[in-house]
């Protein structure tokens, strides 16, 4: 099993939201894994699962969280510096009864480009009727991500 990689750890979700209506307002905790696969030339797939669960919260009408989100990801090299991507969707299945699915779609397509200084990655999908463009920049000291 050379062509897979797996990755086991903890997630965690910590209640940030200024207003009310923006967060869960809960602290949350829970396992996560990971696998990825490399085994066809010019293909990556895999995926991110992680299930967080609250234990604490901000206050005491807020309403206890268990929800399971995976995210897959495939990446296929077309021609040249050409890829097609699915790696923007989060599917989230809420484990409480009336809580909310969510299973989107996503697919963008995108280039690599290499420059004497730095290589990057220009990638266009659909997002709220109409077509975002990202540039990732890759880096000795991180990633920089506009869009």
């Amino acid at each position: 099993m050379g062509d897979v990689r797996f990755g086991l750890g903890p997630t965690f979700v910590f209640p940030t939201a200024t207003s009310k209506s923006a967060g869960q307002g809960a602290w949350q905790a829970g396992p996560a894994v990971a696998a990825v696969y490399t085994g066809v030339p010019g293909l990556l797939a895999g995926f991110l699962l992680q299930n967080p669960i609250s234990f604490a919260y901000t206050s005491a009408d807020r309403v206890s969280q268990n929800t399971l989100a995976l995210q897959p990801a495939l990446l296929l090299h077309l021609w040249d510096s050409w890829y097609l991507r699915s790696a923007d969707a989060r599917w989230v299945y809420g484990w409480h009864r009336h809580s909310p699915s969510l299973l989107p779609l996503s697919l963008g397509v995108g280039r690599v480009m290499v420059r004497p200084v730095y290589p990057h990655s220009t990638f266009m999908f659909p997002g709220n009727g109409r077509f975002i463009t990202k540039i990732r920049q890759s880096h000795l000291n991180g990633m920089l991500t506009l869009g």
